[in-house]
Protein backbone atom coordinates (compact mmCIF):
# COMPACT_ATOMS: atom_id res chain seq x y z
CA UNK A 1 0.00 0.00 0.00
CA UNK A 2 1.84 3.24 -0.90
CA UNK A 3 1.46 6.76 1.07
CA UNK A 4 -0.94 7.82 -1.39
CA UNK A 5 -3.12 4.80 -0.71
CA UNK A 6 -2.68 5.51 2.50
CA UNK A 7 -3.65 9.45 2.48
CA UNK A 8 -7.05 8.26 0.96
CA UNK A 9 -7.57 5.50 3.27
CA UNK A 10 -6.67 8.17 6.20
CA UNK A 11 -9.21 11.32 3.99
CA UNK A 12 -12.09 8.29 4.17
CA UNK A 13 -12.09 7.70 7.82
CA UNK A 14 -11.55 11.14 8.78
CA UNK A 15 -14.92 12.02 6.41
CA UNK A 16 -17.01 9.12 8.65
CA UNK A 17 -15.81 10.42 11.57
CA UNK A 18 -17.22 13.95 10.36
CA UNK A 19 -20.48 12.36 9.18
CA UNK A 20 -21.00 10.36 12.78
CA UNK A 21 -19.89 13.85 14.53
CA UNK A 22 -22.77 15.87 12.97
CA UNK A 23 -25.37 12.96 13.46
CA UNK A 24 -24.61 12.84 17.08
CA UNK A 25 -24.27 17.30 16.76
CA UNK A 26 -28.22 16.89 14.84
CA UNK A 27 -29.46 14.43 17.72
CA UNK A 28 -28.11 16.24 20.41
CA UNK A 29 -29.66 19.34 18.97
CA UNK A 30 -33.03 18.02 18.70
CA UNK A 31 -33.05 16.77 22.37
CA UNK A 32 -31.68 20.12 23.48
CA UNK A 33 -34.58 21.53 21.88
CA UNK A 34 -37.28 19.08 23.04
CA UNK A 35 -35.85 20.01 26.87
CA UNK A 36 -36.01 23.67 26.25
CA UNK A 37 -39.49 23.79 25.02
CA UNK A 38 -40.83 21.46 27.78
CA UNK A 39 -39.28 23.81 30.65
CA UNK A 40 -40.92 26.52 28.81
CA UNK A 41 -44.07 24.17 29.17
CA UNK A 42 -43.56 23.51 32.43
CA UNK A 43 -42.91 27.37 33.62
CA UNK A 44 -46.04 28.27 31.95
CA UNK A 45 -47.96 25.93 33.43
CA UNK A 46 -46.66 26.65 36.97
CA UNK A 47 -47.79 30.23 35.86
CA UNK A 48 -51.51 29.26 34.93
CA UNK A 49 -51.83 27.10 38.05
CA UNK A 50 -49.79 29.67 40.38
CA UNK A 51 -52.42 32.44 39.40
CA UNK A 52 -55.53 29.94 39.76
CA UNK A 53 -54.41 29.36 43.08
CA UNK A 54 -53.93 32.75 43.96
CA UNK A 55 -57.62 33.66 42.85
CA UNK A 56 -58.73 30.88 45.18
CA UNK A 57 -58.00 33.59 48.22
CA UNK A 58 -61.40 34.20 49.73
CA UNK A 59 -60.60 38.20 49.13
CA UNK A 60 -59.94 37.91 45.22
CA UNK A 61 -62.70 35.26 44.79
CA UNK A 62 -64.96 37.38 46.07
CA UNK A 63 -63.89 40.52 44.43
CA UNK A 64 -63.69 38.01 41.12
CA UNK A 65 -67.40 37.17 42.10
CA UNK A 66 -68.61 40.78 42.55
CA UNK A 67 -66.70 41.86 40.13
CA UNK A 68 -69.14 39.92 37.68
CA UNK A 69 -72.18 40.60 39.13
CA UNK A 70 -72.35 37.31 40.76
CA UNK A 71 -73.55 36.40 44.42
CA UNK A 72 -70.52 36.58 46.82
CA UNK A 73 -71.78 34.86 49.81
CA UNK A 74 -69.38 32.42 51.88
CA UNK A 75 -70.86 29.57 50.05
CA UNK A 76 -70.09 31.11 46.59
CA UNK A 77 -66.79 32.28 47.55
CA UNK A 78 -65.90 28.39 48.69
CA UNK A 79 -67.61 26.73 45.48
CA UNK A 80 -64.99 29.30 43.25
CA UNK A 81 -62.21 28.63 45.31
CA UNK A 82 -62.96 24.95 44.67
CA UNK A 83 -63.19 25.55 41.32
CA UNK A 84 -60.08 27.60 41.01
CA UNK A 85 -58.38 24.65 42.82
CA UNK A 86 -59.96 21.69 40.26
CA UNK A 87 -59.02 23.97 37.54
CA UNK A 88 -55.17 24.18 38.92
CA UNK A 89 -55.08 20.53 39.55
CA UNK A 90 -56.12 19.89 35.79
CA UNK A 91 -54.27 22.34 34.41
CA UNK A 92 -51.00 20.16 35.66
CA UNK A 93 -52.52 16.94 34.99
CA UNK A 94 -53.04 17.60 31.81
CA UNK A 95 -49.23 18.80 31.80
CA UNK A 96 -47.99 15.44 33.30
CA UNK A 97 -49.90 13.78 30.45
CA UNK A 98 -48.21 15.73 27.62
CA UNK A 99 -44.89 15.53 28.86
CA UNK A 100 -45.47 11.79 29.06
CA UNK A 101 -46.67 11.94 25.15
CA UNK A 102 -43.53 13.64 24.40
CA UNK A 103 -40.97 10.96 26.07
CA UNK A 104 -40.14 13.87 28.94
CA UNK A 105 -41.50 12.20 31.75
CA UNK A 106 -40.64 8.10 32.06
CA UNK A 107 -43.50 5.33 32.60
CA UNK A 108 -42.61 4.80 35.85
CA UNK A 109 -42.94 8.53 36.79
CA UNK A 110 -46.25 9.30 35.04
CA UNK A 111 -47.65 5.85 36.54
CA UNK A 112 -47.38 7.08 40.36
CA UNK A 113 -48.55 10.22 39.02
CA UNK A 114 -51.62 8.33 37.26
CA UNK A 115 -52.00 6.28 40.21
CA UNK A 116 -52.04 9.45 42.80
CA UNK A 117 -54.78 10.77 40.40
CA UNK A 118 -57.06 7.74 40.61
CA UNK A 119 -56.90 8.25 44.12
CA UNK A 120 -57.80 11.48 44.34
CA UNK A 121 -60.42 11.19 42.08
CA UNK A 122 -61.58 8.08 43.77
CA UNK A 123 -61.16 9.97 46.86
CA UNK A 124 -62.86 13.46 45.75
CA UNK A 125 -66.67 13.02 43.83
CA UNK A 126 -66.61 16.63 43.52
CA UNK A 127 -62.93 16.62 41.81
CA UNK A 128 -64.10 13.52 39.93
CA UNK A 129 -67.35 15.55 38.71
CA UNK A 130 -65.08 18.70 37.81
CA UNK A 131 -62.91 16.13 35.36
CA UNK A 132 -66.25 14.41 34.18
CA UNK A 133 -67.68 18.09 32.89
CA UNK A 134 -64.82 20.01 31.99
CA UNK A 135 -62.64 17.56 30.33
CA UNK A 136 -65.26 14.52 29.50
CA UNK A 137 -68.56 16.67 28.40
CA UNK A 138 -66.88 19.81 27.49
CA UNK A 139 -63.58 19.15 26.15
CA UNK A 140 -62.14 18.05 22.45
CA UNK A 141 -61.38 14.46 21.45
CA UNK A 142 -58.62 14.16 22.68
CA UNK A 143 -55.47 11.72 23.75
CA UNK A 144 -56.05 13.64 27.12
CA UNK A 145 -59.61 13.16 27.38
CA UNK A 146 -59.30 9.54 26.47
CA UNK A 147 -57.12 9.10 29.28
CA UNK A 148 -58.99 11.50 31.97
CA UNK A 149 -62.01 8.86 30.77
CA UNK A 150 -59.84 6.07 31.52
CA UNK A 151 -59.05 7.45 34.71
CA UNK A 152 -62.33 8.26 35.68
CA UNK A 153 -63.36 4.90 34.85
CA UNK A 154 -61.17 3.34 37.16
CA UNK A 155 -61.76 5.63 40.23
CA UNK A 156 -65.00 5.07 39.74
CA UNK A 157 -64.61 1.00 40.18
CA UNK A 158 -65.15 -0.50 43.61
CA UNK A 159 -62.04 -2.16 45.05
Amino acid sequence: MSLSDLASLGTFISSFAVLISLIYLAKQITQNTKHTRALIQQGRVSGIAGQYLAMADADLATAWLTANGHPAAPADVRKRQFFLQCVAIQVRQDDTFTQHQHGLLDGDQFARSTRHMTERLRADPALRDFFRNSVIVNGPSTPYRAYIQELLSTAETPG
